[in-house]
């Protein structure tokens, strides 16, 4: 596990340079905007998964989190230079859970 959480700090860490870096030149001003938005999603997408496993009655795992993180990192790559900062926070939030639902649901298909 701590392997997989490095990697994920790794990911991220990349992710800060190719998310600004592929949406405006480096003279544009709102590169700014795009990192921070980058990070709120990032950061509501694990917060977002840790919140719904405690809802759930199970124990925040740092496997959910680092997955929640980077459902948050997806899911903005797309508009991050387009929304508002609420609406980054909103999308990884969303994303967060998104992944949660979709590991149990894979979990519960292979039983089967």
């Amino acid at each position: 596990m701590p392997m997989a959480i490095c990697g994920c700090f790794i990911l991220a860490f990349g992710w800060f340079g190719f998310n600004p870096g592929s949406t405006l030149s480096g003279t544009d001003l709102r590169i700014s905007f795009i990192v921070v938005n980058t990070m709120l999603a990032s950061v509501a997408g694990a917060f977002s998964s840790m919140v719904f496993l405690m809802m759930k009655g199970m124990k925040p795992d740092p496997g959910m989190l680092v997955n929640g993180m980077l459902a948050g990192l997806v899911a903005i790559t797309a508009p991050c230079a387009f929304i508002a900062p609420w609406a980054a926070v909103a999308i990884g939030a969303i994303s967060g859970v998104l992944v949660v639902v979709a590991v149990w649901f894979h979990r519960r298909s292979r039983r089967r």
